[in-house]
């Protein structure tokens, strides 16, 4: 049965992106709902307007039939309202948009957050199924915006940071509505109520450790706005003043995050994620930690940390949490990239870097430390050297290291200024993102995006670059054995060299070198190495391994021609190795 237009109803929609070649929401990207939408759909909630909030991954996992068209047939309303957080949402919100316009022409589509704000304009001018767009903060304009659509004439000239369409022109209202810290202090950021079959979002949360705690982290809204410049940051305060106006950060006041927490504890929540930190070890944590210990709340915190940790800060936060993880971004091993890219008053050295890690780990915490690839000055050199420190800190630390392709946001400094930074930006308009979302979800790209180019090397060497992180990943996590046993023959140094000289550049030669544009994320992770030659990689490195080892070598490569290469070796020791052959 087909139910009535409610003139003032809202449903608020995130859309992950679920890749066609999965088709399988248990996998998907972007399952994380921004923090806004609670606050969002509270305040309309408070103001007496129906609304609801959901989550399309945890709409399909609970039911692989659901069909968003459907629900709307059953639960009609003026408004959808999507989120666009997130760079990789775009190309499904779009469809879903879409669909929804093509089935219920009188719905109203309206997109917001950071990547929707920042290419509003051209998206409506793009995808004619989009009626608004809100930039910057939308708790106010959304509320006016629904206000105005239950009038028999409405006036979208009062609403706030609103860009709509016009029959002759795309029109834009000046941004005037930027929460600043009484707007944060009268949000509500935990009525979890409002998001449907919020019980299966909060089962399906992620930033999960293992088991090193029990459950995935919810995010709690601490504030807004960043006092930091960093060129892959679209969250930067240059960034921000640019997208939504704001030109300064503000916090919520401590007792009113207490609030949430209390309010999300009877949710069953008991493990939250703060990513919030424009004063690296100022004061507001402190004072925050004080009256969570006061409270004698027992959560655990995931905490992700824009400078390093001091020991004090480290000793106030195991103090207040029974268990705890720092995240910490250093981006390179090479300090003078790392001084390039991450805002000079958040840069550390590695020797501080090292010694942050030391005073935090124990059993009940531990650190996330993330190294990216393809920064700004990035070279052949400083992938090696990252590479190979990051071998030494897991020879150091029991902390979880990641090496990621950097993938920065959209209205990042790379992106507003790619001549300071010597980068050709290769995605400035939402049909550009939409192209290259649609190609990568048919695809088995290997890793994230890459949406900048070096201006100063060769085709030749950003491809090495790229493809000598992705064959080390390989061999290192997939055959650990053979790896720890050439690491000891070899060294890291000269099993990276073999890989750039006698692998890497002649593969580029013979596979790439007429077409390649760069674009090395538009390769499958076969079109570098079929699975069978990597073994044949293996073998040739075991080659290498002086004759003093003939008989070491011979057992390993006895096991890596035989059929069971990938069960044999996948986290076995030597021993092990040797035990099998």
């Amino acid at each position: 049965m087909i139910g009535m237009l409610d003139t003032t109803k809202t449903l608020i929609v995130h859309v992950p992106n679920i890749r066609s070649v999965d088709k399988n929401p248990e996998i998907c990207e972007v399952r994380y709902m921004a923090m806004g939408l609670f606050a969002m759909a509270s305040l309309l909630a408070k103001n007496n307007i129906p609304v609801k909030i959901i989550n399309l991954a945890t709409e399909l996992k609970n039911d692989p039939d659901f069909d968003l068209i459907r629900y709307l047939e059953e639960n009609r309303c003026q408004l959808v309202a999507f989120s666009l957080q997130w760079a990789h949402q775009l190309y499904q919100t779009l469809e879903t948009a879409r669909a929804i316009k093509q089935a219920f022409p009188d719905i109203k589509v309206l997109l917001g957050g950071m990547t929707a704000s920042y290419y509003s304009v051209k998206i409506l001018e793009e995808y004619p199924f989009v009626d608004f767009v809100v930039k910057g903060d939308g708790e106010r304009p959304l509320l006016e915006l629904v206000k105005q659509l239950s009038l028999k004439n409405p006036c979208f000239e009062k609403v706030s940071n609103l860009v709509y369409r016009h029959p002759s022109r795309i029109l834009e209202n000046p941004i005037t509505y930027i929460a600043h810290e009484a707007d944060m202090n009268r949000l509500s950021f935990s009525d979890m109520e409002l998001l449907h079959h919020y019980k299966g979002y909060l089962e399906d949360l992620p930033f999960n450790d293992n088991g090193f705690i029990p459950h995935g982290f919810f995010p709690l809204c601490i504030g807004r706005g960043c006092h930091f410049n960093c060129t892959f940051c679209g969250g930067s305060a240059r960034s921000q003043y640019r997208i939504s106006g704001r030109k300064k950060y503000v916090y919520r006041n401590p007792e009113n995050v207490l609030y949430d927490i209390k309010k999300l504890l009877g949710f069953g929540i008991e493990n939250f994620y703060v990513c919030f930190d424009p004063e690296p070890n100022g004061p507001y944590y402190f004072h925050l930690f004080e009256i969570i210990r006061k409270a004698h709340l027992h959560i655990y915190m995931n905490f992700g940390a824009w400078g390093l940790p001091t020991e004090k800060f480290v000793d106030a936060f195991k103090q207040t949490f029974q268990k705890g993880i720092f995240e910490i971004s250093p981006e390179s091993a090479d300090e003078r990239i790392r001084k390039k890219n991450k805002d000079s008053r958040l840069f550390y050295s590695n020797k501080q870097l090292e010694k942050a890690m030391g005073s935090i780990e124990d059993e009940n915490y531990t650190c996330h430390v993330y190294f990216a690839h393809t920064l700004p000055g990035d070279s052949i050199g400083s992938i090696k050297k990252t590479i190979q420190y990051i071998e030494n800190l897991q020879g150091k630390f029991s902390s979880k290291i990641y090496y990621l392709t950097l993938s920065s946001d959209p209205g990042a400094l790379l992106q507003i200024c790619p001549e300071k930074y010597d980068v050709d930006y290769r995605i400035n308009h939402p049909r550009d993102l939409y192209e290259w979302i649609h190609f990568y979800n048919q695809t088995q790209i290997f890793d994230n995006a890459v949406f900048h180019l070096p201006q100063k090397i060769s085709n030749e060497d950003f491809f090495v670059q790229q493809a000598l992180y992705h064959v080390w990943s390989v061999i290192s996590k997939i055959y650990p054995g053979t790896y720890s046993i050439l690491k000891e023959k070899l060294g890291v140094s000269e099993i990276l060299d073999i890989l750039e000289g006698d692998l890497l550049r002649p593969h580029y030669h013979r596979v790439y070198k007429n077409d390649f544009d760069g674009n090395i994320t538009f390769l499958r992770d076969s079109e570098i190495l079929q699975p069978d030659q990597y073994s044949n990689l293996l073998l040739d490195l075991l080659n290498r391994i002086p004759e003093s080892y003939f008989h070491e070598r011979q057992l390993v490569q006895d096991v890596l021609k035989s059929s069971e290469v990938p069960l044999i070796l996948r986290g076995s020791t030597f021993t092990q190795v040797v035990e099998e052959a």
